[in-house]
């Protein structure tokens, strides 16, 4: 599995493609996690893989404290460059 998403890494980075495969899946994820992280001033995203998630919550909640946690290298870097 670990191969898997290094691969995905490698191929896509920072693309829709490396994390969620499907655009409009991530949209639809982002709108539920929109709401769900409203309340809250530390939010903690484990898995994050390339940080598409996590970057587009920190831009809409800026006065938040966001951290990302992954166990493949090659995506946390992918995070890191955006």
């Amino acid at each position: 599995m670990k191969e898997f998403w290094q691969q995905q890494a490698v191929l896509y980075g920072n693309d829709v493609k490396a994390v969620n495969f499907d655009v409009l899946g991530e949209r639809l994820e982002f709108k539920q996690l929109e709401n769900l992280v409203a309340p809250f001033n530390y939010i903690g995203d484990l898995g994050c893989g390339n940080g598409r998630a996590t970057l587009h919550l920190a831009a809409m909640y800026p006065e938040k404290k966001f951290i990302g946690i992954d166990f493949i290298p090659e995506m946390i870097q992918s995070a890191n460059d955006e």
